[in-house]
C-alpha cells in the first residue's frame, strides 16, 4: 500500500461517499449514527482534523440538529428526560431513556451498538471533549466520550439492558419529533415490546471493557443490568475480540458462544430470575435453573430463544408435578414429577401460537417441590419429543356416578421408542388400577366427589403428563345433569354440533333406567364428548365481538391474524404480508358474517399506516360491496368505524379490510362486531 493508493483511496471513495452520503447530522437516530461513525472513521483515515471535530460534536451534543427529537447524539438519543410529554409535568425522578426503544428494541440495540463504536474510535485517538458542549477540548475538566454528561452512555446500556433481560422497566413518555420551534409531533408514549428479549443481535461491550480493565469499575455495582447482560452475551460479531483489551486477563476462557439460534439452548445463559424463588444451582460440571414454585408463581423470562418450530422442548427435573404459564399462550405448560430424574418434556403449540424472543414463565405447584430446567429445546429431535396420548394430552375432565364402572384408555405412541412405553400414575384413586405396559385405567368409586391425578407415558429419556378429573355424582340422574352443564340454551351452535348434541342426550335419557352400568356410562362418556364438542357459531372475545381468527377459514395473512385480537398494540401483521395494502378473509364455503360495526387500532408509533381504511364484503370474492363509507383514520386506541345501515343484516362470505391509496398497511388490532351464520341456514 502506497502513498498514491491512500490518496486515490481518499479522493476516489473516501471523500464522494463521506461527502454525497453521509455527511448530514438531521436523519433519524440510528439512521444518523451509522454514518456519522463511518463518516469519522473516513476523517480518522484521512486525516482531517476540521471534519473528525464536527462529527465529534454531532456525536457528543448535535447542538445544531433539524429535529432534536430525532437527533443520535449523546445528549438528544440516550436523554436525561425530566418531564412527561404526555401530560407537559416535570417529573419527580428524571431517568436517562434510550429513545430509541420507543420504536422498537433492534434499533435501540443499534443505537447502542453505534454508541460503543464511536466511542472507541474517540478513546483511540486520545480525545476529549467539554463536559457541557461536547466539543473536542484539551481543558483540565475535559472527558472521555463515554465519561462524557456523567457516564450517559452507561446508563442507556444499563436501561437498556434492563428491558431487554425482562425486567419492569419504568418509561416516561417523551417527545421524538421535535420542529426547530421546539413544537412535538410525536411521542413515544411506552416501551416498545418489539425485539424485546433477543440478546443475541447485541454488541455493545466495548464500555464493559473500558469502565472494567480501564477504570477498575466494579460494573455490578455501578451498572447491574448491563453487567448481567454481559454475562449472558453471545459474540454476533466475527472481530469482537479484536477489540477485547489486553488487561482482561482470562476472558477468552469465558468466551461467549457465537452460534446465534442453537437447536438447543442452555437455559442458565439466555433466562432471567424474576424472584427470588428462581436461582442458578451448579451441580457437578453442568448448571442450571431451579425453581420453587408458589400459589402466585415463580418467575422467569426466557430470551432470545425464537423458533418457527411447532414442537418446543425443555429438559427438567422435578419432584412434584408443576404448571408453566407462558406469556402469548392460551394453555399452560403441564410438568410431571419426574421422580428427581432428568428427562425431557414438549409442548406442541396451536395454529396461533408462537415461541417469540421473549417468553415470560410463571411456574406453580405444590409447596415444598422443586423444579429443575438445564435446556430448552427449539427444534427437539425426533427421539426427543415425548410421547403423545392417543386421545391427547389435554387435561381430561370426565363425570360419573357411584358404582359405575370408569374405563380409560391412555395409551400413546411414542416417536423415540414405540412398544417400550412405560405408563405410571403416582396419584390415582384408591381402589383403582392402570396397566403400566398398555396405559389401560379402571376404576369403580364408591363415593362422592372429585377426584384429581396426574398419568405419565415415558419413552426413555422422554415422558408426557396427563391430567385426569373425576367428579363422581351419587346417582344416575345426578350425573346426567352434570354432563350436560356445559350446554347454554342462550348460545346459537353450529348445527352439525347441535345435533350430535341432542342426539347423545335422547340416548341417555331413554336408557337411565334400563341399561346396565356399563353400558350407561358408555353413552354417558359419548353424551360428555358431545357437550365439549359443541361448537358456538359466533365465539366472542371478551369485549364481546367476534372471534373472528377461531372461524375465518383461510386469510391472506395466515397465522398473524391472530395479532389482530392479542390486546397489544405493538404486534401486528407485517405489511409485506398486505402485498395489496389489503387483508382478505375468506369464512368458508359453509359460512357467512353480516357485521354493524368494525374498529380497528394503529401499530405503535405508526398509526398512520391503519388510516383511510375501509371495509368491504363480497359473495364471490371478485365483486365487493363497500360496508364502511367513512374511511379509518389514524388511531391510538380501538376505534369504531358504523356499518352502513342497510348493510347490517347483509350476509357475506368474504371480508376485506382494505387501505385506500398508497402507503404501507399494518393495524395493530381489529374488531368485528356481527355474527356468523351457516350458508343456507338464514333461519340462525
Amino acid at each position: 500500500w502506497s502513498e498514491a493508493d491512500t490518496a486515490n483511496f481518499t479522493k476516489n471513495f473516501l471523500r464522494p461517499a463521506v461527502d454525497n452520503f453521509l455527511n448530514q447530522n438531521g436523519w433519524f437516530m440510528n439512521q444518523n449514527g451509522y454514518p456519522c461513525a463511518a463518516a469519522m472513521s473516513g476523517d480518522i483515515f484521512a486525516n482531517d482534523r476540521k471534519n473528525y471535530e464536527k462529527r465529534v460534536e454531532w456525536f457528543s451534543v448535535n447542538k445544531t440538529a433539524p429535529n432534536p427529537g430525532w437527533s443520535s447524539s449523546i445528549k438528544h438519543l440516550a436523554r436525561l428526560v425530566e418531564t412527561n410529554a404526555v401530560t407537559g409535568e416535570k417529573v419527580a425522578q428524571p431517568q436517562v431513556q434510550l429513545m430509541e426503544m420507543g420504536r422498537d428494541q433492534a434499533h435501540a440495540g443499534d443505537d447502542m451498538e453505534i454508541f460503543n463504536n464511536t466511542a472507541r474510535q474517540m478513546n483511540a485517538q486520545g480525545t476529549k471533549v467539554d463536559p457541557v458542549a461536547g466539543t473536542i477540548s484539551t481543558a483540565a475538566n475535559a472527558v472521555g466520550p463515554y465519561e462524557f454528561l456523567d457516564d450517559r452512555i452507561l446508563a442507556a446500556a444499563d436501561y437498556f439492558s434492563r428491558f431487554m433481560l425482562g425486567y419492569d422497566t419504568p418509561w416516561i413518555p417523551a417527545a421524538y419529533d421535535i420542529k426547530p420551534n421546539g413544537q412535538v409531533r410525536g411521542i413515544y408514549p411506552r416501551l416498545a415490546d418489539s425485539y424485546r428479549g433477543r440478546i443475541r443481535q447485541n454488541d455493545y461491550w466495548d464500555a464493559f471493557y473500558y469502565y472494567t480493565y480501564k477504570k477498575g469499575v466494579d460494573m455490578a455495582k455501578k451498572a447491574p443490568y448491563y453487567h448481567e447482560a454481559f454475562t449472558k452475551r453471545i459474540i454476533s460479531s466475527s472481530i469482537e475480540w479484536i477489540f477485547i483489551p489486553k488487561e482482561a486477563v482470562g476472558e477468552a476462557a469465558k468466551v461467549a458462544p457465537s452460534v446465534q439460534e442453537p437447536d438447543v439452548i442452555q437455559v442458565v445463559q439466555r433466562s432471567t430470575s424474576l424472584t427470588t424463588n428462581s436461582f442458578v444451582v451448579s451441580d457437578g460440571n453442568e448448571a442450571f435453573l431451579r425453581m420453587i414454585p408458589t400459589d402466585a408463581g415463580t418467575s422467569v423470562a426466557l430470551l432470545s430463544s425464537d423458533t418457527a418450530s411447532k414442537t418446543i422442548g425443555l429438559r427438567i427435573r422435578t419432584t412434584g408435578v408443576a404448571i408453566l404459564e407462558m406469556s402469548g399462550f392460551a394453555k399452560p405448560w403441564l410438568l410431571p414429577n419426574t421422580q428427581g430424574e432428568w428427562r425431557y418434556v414438549t409442548y406442541n403449540m396451536a395454529k396461533l401460537e408462537h415461541w417469540g424472543d421473549i417468553v415470560f414463565v410463571r411456574v406453580k405447584g405444590s409447596s415444598g417441590i422443586t423444579v429443575d430446567i438445564s435446556q430448552l429445546l427449539r427444534k427437539p429431535e425426533a427421539q426427543l419429543i415425548a410421547p403423545a396420548f392417543s386421545a391427547g394430552n389435554e387435561a381430561l375432565r370426565n363425570v360419573t356416578y357411584v358404582g359405575a364402572p370408569v374405563v380409560f384408555d391412555f395409551s400413546a405412541k411414542g416417536r423415540a421408542a414405540s412398544g417400550n412405553l412405560v405408563y405410571e400414575s403416582l396419584d390415582k384413586p384408591e381402589g383403582s388400577v392402570l396397566d403400566t405396559k398398555t396405559g389401560a385405567f379402571s376404576w369403580k368409586p364408591v363415593a362422592t366427589g372429585e377426584f384429581s391425578f396426574f398419568v405419565t407415558a415415558a419413552s426413555g429419556k422422554t415422558i408426557a403428563p396427563k391430567k385426569v378429573t373425576v367428579v363422581v355424582a351419587p346417582d344416575r340422574s345426578a350425573v346426567v345433569k352434570m354432563a350436560t352443564a356445559g350446554f347454554d340454551p342462550t348460545t346459537a351452535y353450529v348445527s352439525a354440533s347441535l345435533a350430535r348434541d341432542q342426539a347423545a342426550c335422547t340416548t341417555v335419557a331413554a336408557a337411565i333406567k334400563t341399561a346396565s352400568d356399563a353400558e350407561f356410562y358408555r353413552q354417558l362418556v359419548q353424551l360428555q364428548q358431545a357437550v365439549n364438542a359443541l361448537e358456538p357459531l359466533t365465539p366472542l372475545l371478551a369485549d364481546g365481538s367476534m372471534d373472528f381468527p377461531k372461524v375465518v377459514a383461510s386469510s391472506n395473512i395466515g397465522e398473524a391474524i391472530a395479532l389482530l385480537v392479542d390486546g397489544n398494540d405493538d404486534t401486528f401483521p407485517v405489511y409485506s404480508l398486505a402485498k395489496n395494502l389489503n387483508y382478505e378473509f375468506d369464512f368458508g364455503p359453509d359460512y357467512m358474517f353480516s357485521a354493524t360495526a368494525f374498529a380497528m387500532e394503529g401499530r405503535l408509533n405508526f398509526e398512520d399506516r391503519m388510516a383511510n381504511t375501509k371495509f368491504f364484503g363480497s359473495n364471490d370474492g371478485k365483486n365487493w360491496t363497500e360496508l364502511t363509507p367513512q374511511a379509518t383514520k389514524s388511531a391510538t386506541e380501538l376505534t369504531r368505524v358504523e356499518v352502513t345501515a342497510g348493510f347490517r343484516k347483509t350476509k357475506f362470505r368474504y371480508l376485506r379490510i382494505q387501505k385506500q391509496g398508497a402507503g404501507l398497511f399494518e393495524s395493530a388490532e381489529l374488531r368485528i362486531y356481527g355474527q356468523r351464520y351457516e350458508a343456507g341456514r338464514e333461519d340462525r
